[in-house]
């Protein structure tokens, strides 16, 4: 009962997204612009999508029609295996979706990451069978197009540089060079393209957006994306890794990538915090003008004189 509800709404979903295909790559270049329409639409048409059961906790009850069925048949099939829940899950997911899968391939490493880091959708390499592009596991109930969105944001902006010295892992580069940085400033450049597919008509799933890990930090990176953007958008899809650092200084980007990654972990931003960011970004954007040489520390004592409220961060 179980396959065949999965069998069924793999079908379905894929024929979704290959339906809403031509809008999702018309907002896609809408976004990154008409220079990169055929690297977008043959890079989509080429991807591999890989879909699994999901995990009870990441079913919305938008589903909740549907999943009736799957909730009851896994509840029974839990009581009925004496394992640890992480595994029970584990094995009837793969048992049912993915029996054949070698533990040594791409797609394994995926699928564990998937059930034991509680990640909700992800891109891979899959080096084995698709190696040229990149591939995205999705869960086939209750997927919103948001997250659609971002994992193909994913696989147009990871840079494949190719094979390392023993041929046996690919090696790829994301522009910006902490994981976190790098999702948040995926999810902001998604959530557009995702306003644009709506407002173009698209509509896969027909699930409301809930707030993802993402969502609650983007503020964090909004006002260096809004001075930047041009500047990201052309990083992101033309994969020039180092297009942004080279434009904004290398020294500052990283300290900015690390702050991120060190803000993105607090549950409270302090007005100090908010302070470090503002200056990087203002140093940045000086050194993106290249018009004259300036000095730092002028720069710093600028920028606490116009956050007078702010002098005792000095």
């Amino acid at each position: 009962m179980l396959k065949k509800l999965y069998l069924n709404a793999k079908k379905e979903y894929y024929q979704k997204i290959q339906n809403n295909m031509p809008l999702l790559i018309e907002a896609f270049t809408q976004f990154y612009g008409e220079t990169y329409r055929e690297y977008i639409t043959y890079t989509l048409n080429h991807m591999s999508i890989y879909f699994i059961l999901n995990q009870d906790y990441f079913i919305p009850k938008t589903y909740k029609s549907s999943i009736e069925a799957y909730h009851n048949y896994l509840n029974r099939y839990l009581k009925t295996k004496k394992l640890p829940q992480s595994k029970k899950v584990s094995f009837l997911i793969n048992s049912l979706t993915f029996s054949n899968v070698s533990p040594d391939t791409s797609l394994y490493l995926a699928l564990m990451d998937y059930i034991f880091n509680n990640v909700e959708s992800l891109m891979f390499v899959d080096k084995e069978n698709n190696p040229t592009f990149k591939s995205i596991l999705l869960p086939v109930f209750g997927t919103s197009d948001l997250t659609l969105i971002h994992e193909l944001n994913h696989v147009l902006s990871t840079n494949i540089i190719g094979m390392d010295a023993n041929n046996s892992e690919l090696i790829y580069t994301d522009v910006f060079p902490e994981e976190e940085t790098m999702e948040l400033f995926n999810e902001q450049t998604a959530f557009e393209i995702f306003l644009i597919f709506r407002k173009m008509g698209g509509n896969i799933t027909n699930i409301p957006i809930y707030e993802s890990l993402y969502m609650p930090k983007l503020h964090l990176i909004k006002p260096f994306y809004d001075t930047f953007k041009s500047l990201i958008k052309e990083a992101l899809i033309s994969g020039n890794n180092n297009l942004i650092e080279n434009k904004l200084g290398p020294e500052y980007f990283k300290k900015y990538n690390l702050l991120i990654k060190r803000l993105s972990a607090k549950n409270k931003i302090s007005n100090k915090d908010i302070l470090r960011l503002e200056f990087l970004r203002k140093v940045m954007f000086e050194h993106s003008k290249k018009e004259h040489d300036y000095n730092y520390e002028v720069l710093y004592e600028t920028l606490i004189k116009s956050n007078h409220h702010l002098k005792f961060l000095k």
